[in-house]
Formats: structure tokens, sequence, C-alpha cells
């Protein structure tokens, strides 16, 4: 019995136990539906921020006009969004499922952006790039596209994200500017060949014009005569003045004019300046002055022929308009300290003056003060301009004053360096040749102008030298082949053939007259004429029009003579100093200072600079292009006497091409180049002297008779 009731007691207690634990996980279960609830409230308010904030960061990107584009790793388009299908004209159901690249590029080079681009996704970089695409109507749009990966909880790249804006206006408008750029370049191209077929065609004949009224004048006219000879030559010369002014004006349109520095001798330039101009009033009631301050005693450092060219524009403008009274040119030194001079030019006349109400005018181009005076005086309008923009090149500023018929003033300053050295006496009168007697030579002459055979055939006849025309290039090639010359003149401008092409054929041909000097006869009238002349072949350059003078002296340079009676050549060893060698020089151009000095100018503003330039060659240790650039530079040398350095220049090239150990290269370069800034001080005053020399006797070989 006790062991029953026992039992039964254990049994009640064990059924409490349980409904207390049923009361419990009721309670729990009660609390866990709670927390659900909770968690799924906070799961629909969450997903409803997300969506707010979703598609308040949609709307900003829809109003900025940008499309959306998702695809996968293989370009399937996975979702385009509305911005995207309106920028293309696809619904999302015509784009879903397609390949972008293939449906949309238009440009197979684009497909190399893209994969590219790709690379970067699934690295997990981003990027920009541009690429053209088709519209549904079958347009091309121009896109910027800003792409970035799709990334999956796990890390994983699974697509890409890509931000599309509409750059087809701008894109347009580049296009448009870089096409306008082009028609530019192409329009000053054109511009530039009209200006060298023009300077050609008036040249040409000029030549003749010119060249027969020498030839008239040595036929004993009458007083009659030679009054109209005279008319007839400074005809000739308004009309050369009248093309310099136009192609000058052409080249600083172009930006083709740059300062170019040397050492020159400022006082020597103005007195030079002042003989010529006195000259050419010799028949009038004017008298020229000139003043120069004593105080500037340095040589200087500048531009000395465009200087040169701004105040003989300024005295010829005087020269023009002034018929009695006086014509002046005033140097004044403004400032200086230890360096520099600032140095005031003007340049005054007593002429017609100008009207107060026209001064702002007459800088402008083509303006002249008006219709009448642009008949009675002649001009293109363009002298005063070209002034005023060399004088601005200069960073000057020029400033005119006038009363009519009393005075009229142009004024300038320019601040120069100086050279550190003090102006020398005026160098010796160089010598003319008289009196020659050529043998048995015989010169062929490829020219297909008639005028210019004439007079080129009248000048020779006086001078009993036997000649032959040819007619064109080709011709001569021909004569050239069958028969052996002392001497060929070669047009540039010729039918069938040009002078340059003539000139390689003869010289790659083997033929009696491969080594005979070929002297380019050209009236294209752009510095680079010589340099292409040089290049194809050609020995020097002669320049139309020409005189007599010009002429003769490139005979005697060239040709086999008997006597030539001159004044001693005490000159020379002036004008070339050592180590320059002074035999090869003179030998080179003679009495051609002109030429000289072209290849003087030539050797220091380009050929030095190139030789500096091959030191960044030697780094690379690209002996082969090295020794090209060495092989290019060597003959230049030469041209300016520099015989020793000219030498080393072919050692250089020999070592570069044997490619031996970079230490001996790079030991010879240094060498050249610390020989050649020595030598450089030289070489500028050298350009100096052939400069004064050419500015001093222009004027009197112009006028020269033979």
């Amino acid at each position: 019995m006790d062991e029953l009731a026992i039992l039964k007691r254990k049994l009640e207690r064990e059924k409490h136990a349980r409904k207390q634990a049923e009361s419990i996980l009721e309670e729990k279960a009660l609390q866990l539906h709670q927390l659900n609830e909770e968690l799924e409230l906070k799961i629909i308010e969450r997903t409803k921020e997300l969506r707010i904030s979703e598609e308040k960061y949609r709307g900003i990107i829809e109003n900025m006009e940008l499309g959306l584009l998702e695809v996968d790793n293989n370009h399937k388009i996975i979702k385009p969004y509305s911005w995207f299908c309106d920028m293309t004209g696809y619904t999302e159901e015509e784009l879903i499922g397609k390949n972008a690249v293939d449906f949309l590029l238009t440009d197979p080079n684009d497909l190399t952006k893209v994969n590219a681009q790709q690379n970067k996704r699934e690295r997990g970089q981003a990027g920009v790039y541009e690429v053209r695409m088709k519209h549904k109507n079958g347009s091309d749009i121009w896109v910027m596209i800003s792409g970035s990966p799709i990334v999956d909880i796990n890390g994983k790249v699974t697509g890409s994200l890509g931000i599309h804006y509409d750059i087809s206006s701008q894109k347009k408008l580049e296009l448009d500017l870089i096409e306008a750029k082009r028609i530019a370049e192409s329009a000053q191209e054109a511009e530039k060949q009209f200006l060298a077929k023009m300077s050609h065609e008036i040249r040409t004949p000029l030549n003749a014009i010119i060249g027969m009224s020498y030839l008239l004048t040595d036929t004993n006219p009458t007083r009659e005569q030679t009054e109209y000879l005279t008319t007839l030559r400074h005809s000739s010369d308004i009309l050369k003045l009248l093309i310099s002014d136009i192609l000058d004006f052409s080249k600083i349109q172009a930006g083709e004019i740059d300062i170019r520095i040397s050492e020159f001798n400022l006082r020597h330039l103005v007195e030079n300046l002042h003989k010529t101009t006195e000259i050419r009033m010799e028949n009038r009631l004017v008298k020229v002055i000139c003043k120069f301050d004593e105080a500037i005693q340095h040589k200087i450092l500048g531009d000395q022929l465009l200087l040169n060219q701004i105040l003989i524009n300024l005295m010829s403008n005087a020269t023009k308009f002034t018929k009695r009274g006086e014509i002046g040119l005033a140097v004044k030194l403004l400032e200086e300290d230890s360096k520099y001079y600032k140095i005031q030019f003007q340049v005054y006349d007593t002429g017609i003056g100008i009207p107060k109400d026209q001064l702002h005018l007459i800088f402008e181009d083509f303006k002249q003060l008006d219709q009448e005076g642009r008949r009675k005086y002649g001009g293109t309008g363009l002298g005063l301009s070209i002034t005023k923009q060399l004088v601005e090149l200069h960073g000057g500023e020029i400033i005119v004053e006038s009363k009519p018929n009393e005075k009229t003033s142009f004024t300038f300053a320019i601040k120069y360096e100086k050279s550190g050295k003090i102006e020398q006496s005026k160098i010796e009168e160089i010598f003319i040749p008289k009196d020659i007697n050529f043998k048995h030579a015989k010169i062929l002459i490829a020219e297909d102008n008639y005028m210019n055979q004439k007079y080129i055939s009248i000048l020779l006849n006086k001078w009993d030298l036997k000649h032959e025309f040819a007619q064109d290039g080709q011709d001569a090639i021909e004569m050239a082949a069958a028969e052996a010359y002392d001497l060929i003149f070669m047009d540039i401008s010729m039918p069938r053939k040009n002078g340059y092409e003539a000139t390689t054929a003869i010289r790659q041909t083997k033929n009696p007259n491969q080594t005979t000097p070929v002297i380019a006869l050209s009236a294209l009238a752009f510095v680079d004429n010589k340099a292409d002349a040089i290049k194809a072949g050609m020995t020097d350059f002669l320049g139309k029009p020409f005189g007599p003078k010009e002429l003769l002296d490139i005979l005697c340079k060239y040709m086999p003579v008997n006597t030539i009676e001159h004044k001693e050549p005490t000159v020379q060893a002036e004008i070339y100093p050592e180590p320059l060698d002074a035999k090869h020089l003179h030998s080179l151009y003679g009495e051609d200072y002109d030429y000289a000095l072209d290849m003087f100018d030539t050797f220091l503003t380009h050929s030095v600079p190139e030789f500096k330039a091959i030191k960044n060659i030697l780094q690379t240790k690209d002996y082969t292009k090295m020794a090209s650039a060495v092989h290019k530079l060597k003959p230049n040398f030469e041209m300016v006497g520099l015989l020793q350095l000219r030498a080393l220049m072919q050692t250089l090239e020999d070592k570069c091409r044997t490619e031996e150990n970079s230490e001996v290269v790079s030991h010879l370069f240094q060498q050249i180049d610390i020989d050649l800034d020595k030598v450089i001080p030289v070489l500028l005053q050298t350009k100096q002297k052939l400069t004064a020399i050419v500015l001093k006797h222009l004027p009197t070989l112009l006028n020269e008779k033979k």
C-alpha cells in the first residue's frame, strides 16, 4: 500500500512538471511569434526604405539624362533602363538578351576598347571610355561610358553596369573643329603655294625686264633713252618691293618669322642705311640726317636683319612722301645697366604728313591714306603693318606723331643685350672681279622662259662663253648624258621634269656631268628653296631676278678663268678668322657674301641645335640612329670652314657604325661639343661681318654696270 502511494505521488509531481514545461514552451512560442512579427515589420520597413532610396537615385540618374545598362560577363544585356532605351530608340524588350557589342556598336575599332574595359571589370576595376553606337533609326550616336563591375555576395564579378552619357553634340563640335583646322591649314598651305607660284610667275619676267634694262644701258643710249631706262629700272625695283612686302606679310601671318640672335655693330647698320638713303635722295632737295648716341659703345646681341628691315621700311616710307626738307634717323640710349641697352629709334621726315583722323589707320593691313595716295605713291599698304608687327615681335611698341606738311615721326624702343665688345672700324671695301677671260668653257642652261634665255644669252655672248639651252628638265638630262659641260644652270620650275628631278637624275646616273657644278635658278622666294636645291644635288643658288654682277660672280666662282684683275683680297682674312679655314671658304663662296651669310646663319640657327640634340640619341645608345644624325650634319661643318671638326664628325660617324663601346663614342661627342662651343663666338662674329658687307654694298651692286 505504501509503495502504491509513493508511486502515485511521483506521477503527480511529473504531471505538474510537465504542465510547467508546457506553460514555459507556450510562453516562449508566443515570444518567438512576437519576434517574428517584429522582424517581418522591420524587413518590410527596410525594403520600403531601400525601394524609396533606389527610386530616389534612379530618379536622379534619369533626370541627369544618363542611360543605365546592365550586362553579364559575355556582354549579354540583362537590364536596360528607361533613359538608355530613349537614348538608343529601342524598347526594353528589344534589348534584353541581345549582345550589346554586336547589336549596338558600329565601329569595329571600338571592340578593342570594350574588351580592354571588360578585362578591367573582371579585375574589379571601373573605367571611362567613348564609343560610337547605333540608334534604331540608323543614325550614329557618340556616348561616354562610365562602367563598373557588378559583384555578388561571394565577391564574384557577374557583369557590368554602364552609365551612358550622350556626347553626340560635343563630338560633332569636336569633329567640326578638327575639320575646320584641317581646312585652315590646307588654306594656309594653298596660300603659301599660291604666293610661291605668284612669286615665280612675276619674278621670272621681271628678271628679263631688269636684265634687258642693264643690257640697254650698256649700248650707249641717248640722254632721252637713259631717262626711259632709269624709269624702267625704278619701276622694276618698286615691283620687287611690292612682291617682297606681300611675301613678308604672309610669313608674319603664318608665324614663320623668329628673332635670330647674333652680335652686330649698330653704328655700322645706321651709317649704311644713311648712305643708302642719301643715294636714293640725290636728285631731290632733301637732306638726310642720322644721329647716333655716342653713349652706345658696345656691340649688341639681336636680330640685325629684322632691325634693318624695320628701319628700311620706315626710311623708305619717309623718302616716298618727302620732296624737300629733311629725312632723319635718330638713335638714342634711353636706359643702360651692366648687361642691357634700351635703345630708342626715331625716323622722321618733313613730307606731306598724316591727317589726325587717319593716324589710327596707317598700321592696318593694306591701308593707305586714300585712293589718290595709292594712285600717286603706289605700294601695297603693307610696309607699316609689317614694321609694326616686327617691332612688336621684339617686345616694343611703335608710336606715330604727325602734323600735315610739317613733320611726321615714328618712334619705338627695343631692349638689346650688350655683347661685351667695343665697336670697331668699318670693314674694308669688297673687291669686284674685272676683265674676265674664260678658257674654252661651255655652259648648259635649262630654262624654259624665252626672255630669260635671251637675257642670259646676251650676257654670255658678251663674255665669249659658249652655251646651249635645254627647254625643260628632261632635255637637260638627255643633253647632260650626251656632252660634258663646265657649268650647268638649272631652273627649278620647268615642265616634264623640274630642276630638282633633273639634277637628281644627273647626279645618280653615269654621265659626263655627274660632278659638274649645277646652279639652281629660281624665282621662288622662300628660304627653304636653297636647302631643297642643295639636297637635290645642286651646288649653288642664284635667285631671280639677278643682275650681270650676280651672274658673273657665279661664273667666276665655278668656271676656269684666265685672268682676274681685282684689288688685293685683304678683307678675306678679316671676314674668316681662325680657326675657320679662310682659303676653303673663299673657294666655296668667293665674293658671294650673301650666300656665305645664309650658310653661316643656317648653321648657327639649325645645325648647332641639331648637333646638341644628338646627345639625347647618345643617351639611348642607339648608335645606328646616331650615325645617321652625324652623317646628316657632317657636311654642314665644312660649309662654315670648320674642317677639323668636320674630320672629327667623320671619326664619330665611323665609331658609331662599328658600334664601339659607349665610352669612346661619348668621349668623342663631348670633345666635338666642347670645341663647337668654343668656336660659336667666332661664327657669330663672322656672320656679323658678312651681314655688314651685304647691307653696305647691296644698293651699289644693284646699280653697277658691266
